[in-house]
């Protein structure tokens, strides 16, 4: 789920009411599905459809270690190592590639062998190569020793500057589409999924919110760095890995025996506890309407300042950003909209994103579909069950117009120049209302 923000502007100077951008494309609406369209005019080599890579290798597990200093977060710089176990589905293999964009790659190692195999890597694409051949019943592993510097997607520094001194800083991560490549080398295509040890250093008094449980914090001997340790035992696929690192305080309640937890910028907590305080009871609705129970062993909702969509779901946590929270109703942002487009929504990707996922990113519509169609019934739930016919009709109204368009979009679009088209197919029929209307 991709969120439109209004950025940094005061809450009293934004007028406009941002829907998700992909929240109209609902499976529920028999609209015509794109033709072939397997190249792009100017470019016929392209594949249009971004269809995902082969994956001769199973990627099991992954150990990613991230250093964060004070230096680096200024320079937005920091360096990694990310560990893969791995196994040949197939047959046997002679090389491993991984999707690595725009960082610096400083040393593959294989551990356990004590010479560095070689490698060739183009600023997209990393591929080293084996020393022998590895079969199908062997496990290996291949690490990356890798630098951030900078980066213009995936990773995202958010510091105090001369206009905002008092901004918090913080870093996130975005992977969806495919944006895990530009933070971690990785198999970055939707048809791979692994288990994860992420552990990351920051300067005290930053903490880490990452996918799965957090297993420790370590502090350093002289007490200027603590590591955060989170383990994740459910496999998930590179869009929805994720962290963050911030000054953060926690809040936590319960759903069931999971722990329901809220990290949120030290003054922020009252209204952080009021703008999240149904999410036990989402838990509750969706979990008995789907039929399978919430799948990670705790859900967690972080506020990420100036966060460049607004809100974005992850296995086991979703960012929002503390501009649509507020500790009333009273508010001028209004609290229903952040409720249904952004805490029900990105709920709804936990099950329709992390349970079952697309098989290639034009398939997108799927995802965004069942998320729409599940914050909707949670509004209805919520509020009268007439909601539920009055937004369908409104969503299907919009789809219809869109499609019917010249510069309409189809819901099933494989002619895409750019992978975020997917999320682009109907953007121009549904201009924001103003608040009010």
């Amino acid at each position: 789920m991709r969120f439109q923000s209004a950025g940094s502007r005061s809450r009293t100077t934004n007028r406009a009411i941002c829907k998700p951008r992909c929240c109209y494309f609902l499976l529920l609406f028999g609209l015509s599905i794109a033709g072939p369209s397997w190249a792009h005019a100017a470019d016929p080599g392209t594949d249009a459809a971004h269809y995902s890579a082969d994956e001769p290798v199973d990627f099991q597990h992954m150990r990613l270690q991230l250093t964060f200093t004070p230096e680096g977060l200024k320079a937005r710089t920091c360096e990694g190592r990310v560990e893969y176990t791995l196994k040949p589905r197939a047959t046997e293999i002679n090389s491993v590639q991984l999707d690595a964009l725009d960082m610096r790659i400083l040393g593959v190692e294989l551990p356990g062998q004590s010479k560095p195999p070689a490698f060739s890597y183009d600023d997209k694409l990393l591929t080293i190569q084996l020393p022998q051949p590895v079969r199908p019943s062997e496990t290996f592993k291949v690490a990356v020793k890798y630098r951030l510097e900078e980066p213009t997607k995936g990773m995202h520094f958010v510091l105090p500057n001369a206009s905002v001194p008092a901004k918090p800083l913080m870093v996130y991560t975005m992977s969806e589409p495919l944006e895990a490549r530009y933070w971690v080398p990785a198999h970055d295509w939707p048809n791979a999924r692994w288990t994860s040890d992420v552990e990351v250093t920051v300067p005290t008094p930053y903490s880490v919110v990452a996918n799965g449980t957090l297993v420790e914090k370590t502090p350093s001997s002289d007490g200027k760095s603590n590591t955060f340790h989170w383990r994740n035992d459910k496999p998930t696929d590179p869009h929805l890995m994720g962290l963050v690192l911030g000054e953060l305080v926690e809040q936590r309640e319960q759903w069931r025996d999971k722990p329901v937890l809220t990290y949120t910028q030290p003054g922020s907590e009252a209204a952080a506890r009021f703008t999240f305080r149904h999410v036990p009871e989402m838990l509750e609705l969706y979990s008995n309407l789907i039929g399978y129970n919430f799948p990670y062993p705790s859900y967690s909702h972080i506020t990420v300042v100036d966060h460049h969509h607004g809100g974005m779901e992850h296995a086991g946590f979703s960012f929002v950003s503390p501009f649509y929270i507020a500790d009333s109703d009273d508010g001028d942002w209004p609290l229903e909209n952040t409720e249904s487009w952004l805490i029900a929504h990105m709920l709804g990707h936990q099950w329709f994103g992390g349970v079952v996922n697309y098989r290639s990113v034009s398939q997108a519509w799927l995802n965004e579909g069942f998320a729409s169609y599940l914050d909707t019934l949670w509004t209805s739930h919520r509020e009268m069950p007439d909601r539920l016919e009055y937004q369908m009709w409104q969503k299907a109204s919009g789809i219809a117009g869109s499609d019917s368009s010249e510069t309409g979009k189809p819901m099933v679009n494989r002619d895409l120049a750019d992978v975020d088209d997917v999320y682009r197919g109907v953007g121009a029929a549904h201009a924001a209302p103003s608040i009010g209307q």
